[in-house]
């Protein structure tokens, strides 16, 4: 088996899949802060391995994380894990099945990059990568312009996540109470007759309308047409509003983890 690891500002999300096959055989979130021990780390995964039947050794922990606190917890917990060291994204030798082509790839998220590397051989490019996380992010794919063949990472959008944007509103606002964030229902009114149907509607078709609105503005920027894959923990509660969401990949980020590793391996 072969353990991927996704370490976002809020979430960690781990997902254990089969070595040859890629198959998901668990999937779980962790929060991020305050970071558990290696200790607890490691006992996670083995509780969600003594759940399932028939398994192989693990074999490999492959990590990626935007929160350079934790890789040192996350390190630690692999060798708890495998008696070897993770395959690090940061590592300068992994090779990425993609191209950058950006001003500072550098500065690129692994979690954008690893996006790319996810999506399935036949998705049609251009395509956006819309990850409802800690920011909400949209990022555009392109087709190869070379002879690799490989999907081109073209650059992207950062936009304040949900959860973030209505603690700020809460914090800022002495009479507004905190709201949970749900699947709203789609009859949602868009004039809130009550405070609660007021933010409710802020949080849903507010991030509708930016998310609609930025891919249009894109598109035409750009000169393209294209449809959209969604991921990340808020991607069911948007993506049913947005028409351009053809797919929601909730193992996108991972499942380009475990590509990454059968790259490197």
């Amino acid at each position: 088996m072969i353990l991927t690891v996704d370490c976002g500002n809020t979430n960690i999300v781990m997902t254990l899949f089969s070595e040859d096959g890629g198959a998901v055989l668990a999937s779980w979130r962790l929060r991020t802060l305050p970071l558990a021990d290696a200790d607890r780390l490691a006992h996670s995964v083995t509780e969600q391995i003594a759940g399932l039947e028939n398994t192989s050794a693990l074999q490999q922990v492959v990590v990626a994380t935007v929160v350079p606190g934790a890789a040192a917890s996350l390190h630690e917990m692999a060798l708890l894990l495998t008696q070897k060291p993770p395959m690090m994204l940061s590592d300068p030798d992994i090779s990425l099945p993609l191209e950058i082509d950006v001003l500072s790839p550098h500065e690129v998220g692994e979690d954008r990059l690893v996006n790319v590397a996810g999506l399935d051989a036949d998705t049609s490019l251009p395509c956006l990568i819309i990850d409802f996380g800690t920011a909400t992010t949209i990022d555009l794919v392109r087709a190869s312009e070379t002879a690799t063949g490989l999907p081109i990472y073209a650059g992207g959008i950062i936009t304040p996540g949900v959860h973030r944007s209505v603690e700020a509103l809460v914090a800022a606002a002495a009479k507004l109470e905190p709201i949970e964030i749900a699947e709203f229902d789609s009859t949602l009114p868009v004039l809130g007759r009550n405070t609660d149907e007021a933010m409710k509607s802020g949080i849903l078709w507010g991030y509708v309308c930016l998310i609609n609105g930025l891919i249009d503005k894109l598109e035409v920027s750009q000169g393209i047409r294209c449809d959209a894959v969604a991921t990340g923990g808020l991607a069911p509660v948007f993506a049913p509003h947005i028409p351009k969401i053809t797919k929601i990949d909730s193992h996108l980020t991972n499942r380009g983890l475990y590509h990454i590793y059968r790259q490197n391996r």
